[in-house]
C-alpha cells in the first residue's frame, strides 16, 4: 500500500498501525504530524519517501516509530523528526524493551530523540523498575 500526503495533516492521540508493507510519500512543502506514534511491529515494513516533513511523537511509554519488537523502517527522503514517549526510543523499542528492529536510512534529514532513559534509535529503557524517577 502507498499513501501520499498532499496537504498538511495532524493526527492527535492516534497511534497508526502498519500491517504488511506500507509506503508513505511526503509531498513537497507538506507537514504530516502524528501525535501518538506509528506502531511498526516485527514482520512489517514502513518506507518513507519524498521531500515533505514528517513529525512523530510517541505516546506515553511507546516509541515514536516502533513497537515491543520493531519491524523494518526504510527512510529514502524527507525531513523526519521523531520523539519517543516516556522511556521509549524515538525509533525502535517501547518501554522495557531493548529490541530496536531494523532501520535503513538512504536519504533525507533525520532527527530522532528518545524519551528519558531511552535511545534515539534502538531500544527502550530496559532497566526501568516501575518507579517514575528511579532506574
Amino acid at each position: 500500500m502507498s499513501y501520499m500526503v498532499v496537504s498538511d495533516k495532524t493526527f492527535d492521540d492516534v497511534r497508526i498501525k502498519i500491517q504488511g508493507h506500507a509506503t508513505l510519500i511526503l509531498s513537497k512543502g507538506v507537514t504530516f504530524t502524528i501525535n501518538g506514534g506509528i506502531e511498526l511491529s516485527e514482520g512489517n515494513t514502513l518506507t518513507i519517501e519524498g521531500p515533505g516533513n514528517l513529525v512523530v511523537k510517541g505516546s506515553y511509554e511507546m516509541a515514536g516509530i516502533g513497537s515491543s519488537r520493531m519491524g523494518t523502517l526504510i527512510i529514502n527522503g524527507g525531513n523526519i523528526n521523531v520523539t519517543g514517549g516516556h522511556r521509549a526510543a524515538g525509533i525502535g523499542g517501547n518501554l522495557d524493551n531493548s529490541y530496536g528492529g531494523r532501520v535503513v536510512i538512504n536519504g533525507g534529514v533525520v532527527r530522532v530523540t528518545g524519551g528519558p532513559g531511552a535511545a534515539g534509535i534502538g531500544g527502550g529503557d530496559k532497566t526501568w523498575n516501575g518507579s517514575p524517577d528511579t532506574y
